[in-house]
């Protein structure tokens, strides 16, 4: 998993530095545009579709909802602003998709609207970790351990420790609720 955090930040997708309200920025919706990368993560998160029948793709995430629901042949359904589009009705399992970068309101906000439609989020796979491990009674499994990998960069030299220890600090923070760095 730490390669795929390595190739997430050389290839620019994740960066590191204060950008609007976080320590870092994932740009997922560029996924497109690395293949072999977006194939590993849809690869990954095969692990954890078992028990649900629908994909939901948070803001960002549905290139790499479309790639896993080609995987495994389950149906997505994504966000285009507040309104969810796709196939769905009543009584679904769902796997939410999320880079990690999301406030717990927003996907808080996103899993009520999807009840509302009919699909039971059970699950969310978030790309990086970014602090938590549950939203609200929704186990949350990631990808990439940020708090590691910017560990990693720092010992290599490659992200300067301030900028590592304003990370670790906003990690903090979110574990303990707050969303400030």
């Amino acid at each position: 998993m730490t390669s795929i955090g390595r190739e997430l930040t050389d290839c620019g997708l994740l960066q590191f530095g204060l950008i609007g309200r976080d320590p870092w920025r994932l740009h997922i919706d560029l996924l497109p545009s690395y293949p072999e990368l977006l194939h590993k993560l849809a690869t990954l998160a095969e692990a954890c579709v078992e028990g649900v029948d629908r994909l939901l793709a948070a803001n960002g995430a549905m290139a790499w909802g479309s790639a896993l629901a080609l995987r495994r042949g389950i149906p997505l359904v994504y966000c285009r602003g507040d309104e969810l589009v796709g196939a769905y009705d009543i009584g679904h399992p769902t796997l939410l998709l999320a880079s990690g970068q999301e406030t717990d309101a927003e996907l808080l906000a996103l899993v009520e609207r999807a009840a509302r439609v009919g699909l039971q989020v059970c699950v969310m796979v978030a790309l990086l970790d970014s602090g938590r491990d549950c939203l609200a009674q929704v186990p949350v499994h990631s990808l990439v351990n940020l708090e590691y990998l910017v560990q990693q960069r720092v010992s290599e030299g490659t992200l300067p420790a301030g900028q590592g220890r304003l990370i670790k600090r906003w990690l903090l923070n979110r574990r303990q609720g707050s969303t400030g760095p």
